[in-house]
């Protein structure tokens, strides 16, 4: 699994059940605060980041006031060859301090209170992501996407499919709900790029 989008890798990281379906979402608060595992102070970041914490603020538009709500979220605010240019930084080394970066704070992340997960799992949302790996495959012929893509139909096609019936949602173990016209054209057009 040599190649994954941050975009994909969250999906998998983050919404995939044990079963192999995917959540519907995860919530914004946590601790009844919005954004509370996601936000970082600027201070945090210093703390945890030490003598890179300069490059890694200024790559994540992370300063003391916050850039939302007294906070930070990290916000890429630059392209990389002109950041490089003006802080007289090789583009590796500017990777690497950014990936060492994230994994600290991911770290730390894990010891805050996670925000809940919606675990319904619905087929035309699953269907929706199912098109997409199918695509992520065909635009980066990367084998991860498409594995991805034949074990997702696997389980929509066990989780959901009951006597000849689509069913719209699956949670704890069993379906539920007839599906909808557009669980049906959303998993029509999924078939129909996983069969390409």
């Amino acid at each position: 699994m040599l190649f994954r989008s941050a975009t994909a890798q969250f999906i998998w990281d983050e919404l995939q059940s044990p079963e192999g379906g995917y959540y519907c979402s995860i919530d914004a608060d946590s601790e009844g605060e919005e954004g509370k595992y996601y936000v970082w102070s600027h201070s945090e970041i210093v703390e945890m980041l030490g003598k890179d914490a300069y490059l890694f603020c200024r790559w994540f538009n992370i300063t003391e006031e916050g850039n939302w709500e007294g906070n930070n979220i990290l916000n890429k605010c630059s392209e990389a060859e002109k950041f490089c240019e003006t802080h007289s930084i090789a583009r590796q080394k500017l990777d690497s301090l950014i990936a060492a970066g994230i994994l600290k704070l991911k770290a730390a992340r894990k010891k805050r209170v996670a925000p809940a997960t919606d675990d319904k799992i619905l087929l035309g949302w699953n269907a929706l992501l199912l098109a997409a790996f199918c695509r992520c495959y065909a635009a980066t012929g990367k084998s991860i996407y498409r594995e991805s893509a034949f074990a997702l139909f696997q389980f929509i096609e066990k989780a959901f499919l009951e006597n000849n019936n689509w069913r719209h949602a699956y949670q704890n173990g069993s379906s539920r709900i007839p599906a909808f016209l557009d669980d049906l054209a959303f998993l029509t057009e999924a078939c129909l790029l996983l069969q390409e």
